[in-house]
């Protein structure tokens, strides 16, 4: 298996620095919307579905357009559990 491009190591380490408990998920949808601009990726949020959950940040989407045919679906959670102890 190829090693990880480091600028996905480093986006990594930069989303995982964010608190973004269950419900609570702002920061990293701000975080992630920068980044897929930054790729030239429109991007929407579907603020229903934070108001349906009682959370602050709703479900995003984004599309990058391409030239060749097909299309490839990429689907992620925002949230992330809490620390475990001595971790």
């Amino acid at each position: 298996m190829a090693p990880l491009h480091p600028a996905v190591v480093n986006d990594f380490l930069e989303l995982v620095q964010i608190d973004a408990a269950s419900l609570n998920e702002r920061g990293v949808a701000d975080a992630v919307t920068v980044k897929l601009k930054e790729i030239g990726c429109s991007v929407w949020e579907d603020a229903e579905s934070a108001k349906a959950l009682g959370g602050n940040a709703g479900n995003l989407y984004a599309v990058l357009e391409g030239e060749g045919e097909g299309s490839i679906l990429f689907s992620a959670h925002l949230d992330r559990v809490a620390n475990g102890l001595g971790i």
